[in-house]
């Protein structure tokens, strides 16, 4: 029981990790689209499309955000990394014994995207929406705010 709650914890940690980051590139991507919507400037609007794009792809690794709530999503569309540590979690839970070393090595693996995504993201922030407030602050429109993990 002890290593099962052991890995419990470990996975609701992942999923709140997890969780920051989609919360972090949403935070982004509103404000990406507000500058959209607000300023008429071209080069503006094409490289927030190109931050947008970048983002999108880590944050469909994280989510499925083809989801809309009705009928068979879960079965049209595959479950990203959430719901993939969630499902886990759920078979861990299941009985009082220890994890199996196939949910250690899932969970291993889990662990390794997890990382790999959040490398992105940072490098993402730090070197893409980094160029791109530069450019918005050489133009005199208001900078994109990040939440950091």
């Amino acid at each position: 029981i002890q290593k099962q709650t052991a890995m419990l914890l470990e996975l609701r940690t992942n999923l709140e990790s997890a969780a920051d980051m989609v919360n972090q590139i949403e935070l982004i991507r509103g404000q990406l689209d507000n500058i959209r919507s607000l300023v008429k400037n071209a080069e503006v609007k094409a490289a927030a499309d190109e931050l947008d794009k970048k983002l999108i792809d880590i944050e469909d690794n994280l989510i499925q955000r083809k989801f809309t709530g009705q009928g068979q999503d879960t079965v049209r569309f595959p479950p990203q990394l959430i719901s993939k540590i969630n499902y886990l979690a759920g078979g861990v839970n299941s009985a009082d014994f220890a994890p199996n070393m196939q949910q250690q090595e899932v969970h291993t693996m889990f662990k390794a995207q997890l990382v790999s995504l959040r490398k992105r993201l940072d490098d993402v922030v730090s070197g893409d929406l980094s160029s791109f407030n530069r450019m918005l602050r050489e133009k005199n429109i208001g900078n994109i705010v990040s939440t950091g993990p």
